[in-house]
C-alpha cells in the first residue's frame, strides 16, 4: 500500500464531476480525472472506473484503460485529463473513483452531488477552464461545449500566480423570466472574505435570453482574490430592472502555488482535500467492493482514441491506448446515456 500511496501522491490524481444538462433538460455529469507525469514515468496501462450512484443503486459506471504517459516525443513534465459523461438524473447521488494498476489500487475519490429538479432557470456548475480551442472534426464530443474545445482544470484550483481565470458555464431557462431573445444582466465575481461581492473582482454581462445561454469569459485575480483559504465565485443574473432571476455562490478548492500536489485527494463538494490512501482503499471496499466485482466482471471492448498534448492550445496529437466496460447491469433502472458519448483524454505540457 505504501508503494500504492506514493504513486499516487507522484501521479498527482484529481477528481471532479460537475453537473450538466442537455437542451432538451436531461442532466449529465462531466466527470474529469487528472494527474502529471514526466519523461521517467513507464507508459504503464492503468484501469481508471468512475461508479455513479443515488440511493445505494449504481446509475451507470465508465470503466477506462489508461497510460500513466502516453507514449509523446515530449520530456516536459505533463497534466493529463480524461473525461466520461454520464447521463443522470436530478436529485442526489455520489461518484466514486478507483485507479488500479492490476490488483494495485492506486487511487480512490468520492464526491457527492445535488442536481435541482429541472424545468426552472438555473446556472450548471461553473468549469474552471486550463486551455481551449475551436471545435473541428477531430474533437472528442466529451471535451466540447458550445462549439468550443475546453480542456478542464480539474479540481476547480486557482494558482497564487495566475493572473486571471478562464470560466465556461451555461444558464438555462433565462427565456421563461424575461422572454425570448430580451436582455438580461450577469454578474459574476469573486467573493470577499465576509462572502460578499468583492467591487474590484466583479464583472457583468448583458446578454439575449435564450433556452440555453452559453457564457465563456475570463476573470482577474491577484494574490489575496479570490481568498486563498476558501475561494469562492458569485454568480447572478437579473432582470433589466435588477430583479434577481437566479444566482450561485461557487465554493472552489483552496488555492496554491504552481505546480503538482504532493498527496492524493479526495473530491467533496467544496472540492479536494488530502486524505489516506490506506483508509481510503478501505472505503473504496467496503461501500462499492460487490459493485467493482461487477463491472470487473464483464469484458471492456478496446479502442484508440486521441491523445493530444497542448501548450496554452492545442499543439500535436498521439495515440492511447483505452477501453471501456458499458455493460448494463441488470438490478438498475432505465438510464439514458448521451448521445455519441464518449471518453475523452488529452495531455497538457506544464507552463
Amino acid at each position: 500500500m505504501l508503494n500504492a500511496q506514493r504513486c499516487a501522491a507522484q501521479q498527482s490524481w484529481q477528481c471532479d464531476a460537475l453537473s450538466q444538462r442537455m437542451p432538451d433538460g436531461q442532466a449529465y455529469l462531466d466527470i474529469q480525472t487528472s494527474w502529471m507525469s514526466n519523461a521517467q514515468d513507464p507508459s504503464d496501462s492503468l484501469t481508471l472506473t468512475v461508479i455513479v450512484s443515488s440511493q445505494g443503486d449504481v446509475l451507470d459506471f465508465a470503466k477506462n484503460n489508461i497510460l500513466i504517459r502516453p507514449d509523446v516525443a515530449d520530456s516536459s513534465e505533463l497534466q493529463h485529463v480524461h473525461v466520461d459523461r454520464i447521463a443522470v438524473p436530478d436529485g442526489l447521488g455520489s461518484v466514486e473513483w478507483a485507479v488500479e494498476r492490476g490488483d494495485e489500487l492506486l487511487h480512490v475519490s468520492n464526491l457527492t452531488y445535488r442536481i435541482p429538479p429541472g424545468g426552472f432557470p438555473e446556472i450548471m456548475d461553473p468549469m474552471m477552464v486550463s486551455t481551449h480551442a475551436k471545435a473541428s472534426a477531430n474533437s472528442d464530443p466529451n471535451m466540447v461545449h458550445s462549439g468550443m474545445d475546453l480542456i478542464p482544470s480539474v479540481g476547480k484550483h486557482i494558482a497564487l500566480d495566475q493572473a486571471a481565470v478562464k470560466i465556461y458555464m451555461e444558464l438555462h431557462k433565462m427565456d421563461d423570466v424575461v422572454g425570448q431573445d430580451s436582455l438580461f444582466l450577469l454578474a459574476y465575481g469573486w467573493a470577499d472574505a465576509q462572502g460578499n461581492w468583492n467591487a474590484d473582482f466583479t464583472k457583468y454581462k448583458r446578454l439575449k435570453a435564450q433556452a440555453v445561454v452559453p457564457v465563456f469569459e475570463s476573470l482577474p485575480t491577484s494574490t489575496t482574490s479570490p481568498d486563498v483559504h476558501l475561494p469562492m465565485l458569485k454568480l447572478e443574473a437579473r432582470t433589466k430592472q435588477g430583479e434577481v432571476i437566479v444566482a450561485r455562490d461557487v465554493a472552489l478548492a483552496p488555492r496554491r502555488h504552481p505546480g503538482p500536489t504532493t498527496a492524493p485527494a479526495e473530491t467533496t463538494q467544496n472540492g479536494p482535500t488530502a486524505v489516506s490512501g490506506a483508509r481510503r482503499a478501505r472505503g473504496w471496499t467496503d461501500a462499492v467492493g460487490s459493485t467493482r466485482a461487477r463491472v470487473a466482471g464483464g469484458e471492456a471492448s478496446p479502442r484508440v482514441p486521441r491523445t493530444r498534448d497542448a501548450c496554452g492550445r492545442v499543439a500535436s496529437r498521439a495515440a492511447r491506448t483505452s477501453a471501456r466496460d458499458r455493460h448494463a447491469i441488470s438490478s438498475v433502472g432505465s438510464s439514458r446515456r448521451l448521445p455519441r458519448e464518449k471518453a475523452s483524454h488529452f495531455s497538457l505540457r506544464d507552463s
